[in-house]
């Protein structure tokens, strides 16, 4: 989630001071609402309106103070021009008293008359707020969590979701009251956006599903802590309309803290099929834990569209939590890294964040430019290649591919012309992919481990930090060689390094070395 400046409350000043209206009978309060002059105006200082069909909408309530605050006071007013609006109202006894101000975007239609204990106001019908019973409880509407019906072919006006509030103390003495009162954003902006031009054109329409706080209270300026809502937003193209945001894949406002970071959950991104198209997008879920801090714009980037008919778990995504709003930045690189924790459900993380559901499998040690890699196993066994009396060739003769040639092993144990009983480190491999549920596990062949051994310094502190891991110990000879996949007629081949430089040999299938299971993501 994002954060919002709240801009300064202002105390009582002097009337030779004040800025604002200058109003002379004894009970008059005039309150002038501006949005931030640095947030979503022109060099006018006017808002910027989103869409010709909108309107900005000033709300103004007052509220008494102490045990029972009452609301006393509600008026709303709208302009198609983007300007600040004035409110005069009228307070009897001197006191304190809490105005509360909010503003968004409406289609200033669908005028009601509503009548409270203060009395009776003119509302504007909500659009993507509601602002009823009071400001206390703002809540986003239905039509802000499930989008709108925009069968006409172009993207939701989602600049139109931006809003902002203040909550602002009154201190009424004898005479009249003036005070100008800058209203501030109550969230920050996402924005996702993917780094292959290609790829993101053959977006037709995306669907983007997560849980977002259900409101927001203008009085603490602070979201519905207990009540989440699940958005479900879907754009209709890949190309976003002009506007204050980065993406080009999906954008959104969420409320969020006045101090400190949130996180927003898991989301998940479905690609729909074009009509009378082959092309296939497959669904992706963006990892929890993308920070969010008010006032600030995170930027969600990566290879997020796999056209494929697989899903790809695999992305890489970098996250910003950028400038565009104020002028502090926050940055947080969450792309894999070399000794990354890689879990059971295919996410990583650089520090352990294992549970019992989700244990951590493994140590990411390679990572290419576009973000997949490879993961090592943190546990190796000391076995033999295959048992006395089953020496025969193979055909797992590959020397840059150790997948293949693990996968021609079980090949041929589904086909009935090897027991896997009789393959000792590829029974382990077996097993591996059943406790883990990652049928991706596999033997790296000759050409392959060098990545592995030269990475040992980078990974190994992470590889012994996980429950049960075990050090990769370097190789110096046969002797003490890890097994690879390749075979060599009767033999098999064995790695080991030698005054730093990976070197490979024949021995017995059936002697016993260690192994090392890798997968790819």
């Amino acid at each position: 989630m994002l954060t919002v400046l709240l801009a300064g409350l202002f105390a009582s000043c002097s009337q030779e001071d004040m800025d604002g209206p200058q109003t002379n009978e004894p009970t008059s309060v005039t309150l002038s609402a501006n949005v931030d002059g640095g947030i979503h105006t022109r060099a006018d200082g006017k808002v910027t309106i989103p869409y010709f069909a909108f309107k900005l909408r000033y709300i103004l309530e007052v509220w008494t103070t102490g045990a029972n605050p009452e609301l006393i006071y509600r008026e709303e007013k709208t302009n198609s021009t983007g300007e600040g609006e004035d409110f005069t109202f009228t307070l009897v006894d001197n006191g304190d008293y809490k105005a509360l101000l909010w503003a968004d975007f409406v289609k200033g239609s669908g005028e009601t008359t509503v009548t409270y204990s203060g009395g009776s106001y003119t509302h504007y019908e909500d659009q993507y707020y509601t602002t009823i019973p009071d400001l206390k409880t703002v809540t986003i509407s239905r039509l802000a969590l499930d989008g709108e019906n925009t069968s006409f072919g172009t993207i939701t006006p989602r600049t139109s979701l931006d809003a902002f509030y203040a909550c602002h103390t009154i201190s009424k003495k004898d005479g009249a009251y003036a005070e100008p009162v800058v209203l501030t954003r109550p969230f920050g902006q996402i924005n996702i956006s993917e780094k292959d031009a290609d790829a993101l054109a053959n977006v037709y329409r995306a669907r983007f599903t997560y849980n977002v706080p259900a409101g927001f209270n203008v009085e603490s300026g602070e979201p519905t802590q207990t009540t989440v809502q699940t958005k479900t937003i879907q754009e209709l193209n890949a190309q976003l309309s002009t506007g204050d945001f980065t993406a080009n894949l999906y954008y959104d406002y969420v409320f969020t803290p006045a101090t400190g970071q949130t996180t927003l959950g898991e989301m998940t991104v479905t690609f729909a099929q074009e009509p009378g198209s082959n092309i296939v997008i497959a669904d992706y879920k963006i990892p929890a834990n993308m920070p969010v801090v008010r006032n600030k714009r995170t930027n969600i980037s990566g290879h997020i569209v796999s056209v494929s008919d697989k899903p790809s778990p695999a992305a890489k995504l970098s996250v910003t939590v950028s400038d565009g709003w104020s002028n502090d930045q926050i940055e947080k690189d969450v792309d894999p890294k070399v000794g990354d924790y890689y879990y059971k459900d295919g996410t990583w993380s650089t520090e352990n964040k294992a549970t019992a559901a989700n244990p951590v499998i493994g140590v990411v040690y390679q990572v290419n430019a576009d973000g997949r890699g490879k993961v090592v196993s943190h546990t190796e066994p000391t076995l033999a290649w295959t048992t006395s009396g089953n020496e025969a060739t193979t055909g797992t003769t590959s020397g840059p591919d150790g997948k293949a040639n693990t996968e021609k092993i079980f090949a041929g144990v589904a086909a009935g012309t090897y027991s896997l009983d009789n393959y000792p480190i590829f029974k382990a491999c077996k097993e591996l992919r059943t406790s883990t549920g990652n049928d991706g596990w596999y033997i790296l062949s000759i050409d392959q481990i060098d990545d592995l051994l030269y990475a040992v310094d980078d990974i190994n502190d992470k590889i012994t930090a996980i429950s049960g891991g075990i050090a990769i110990v370097l190789p110096t000879s046969d002797f003490d060689g890890y097994w690879t996949s390749r075979e060599a007629k009767n033999n098999n081949t064995i790695a080991w390094v030698s005054n730093g430089v990976r070197s490979g040999g024949t021995v017995a299938k059936t002697t016993e070395h260690r192994v090392r299971f890798v997968l790819d993501f």
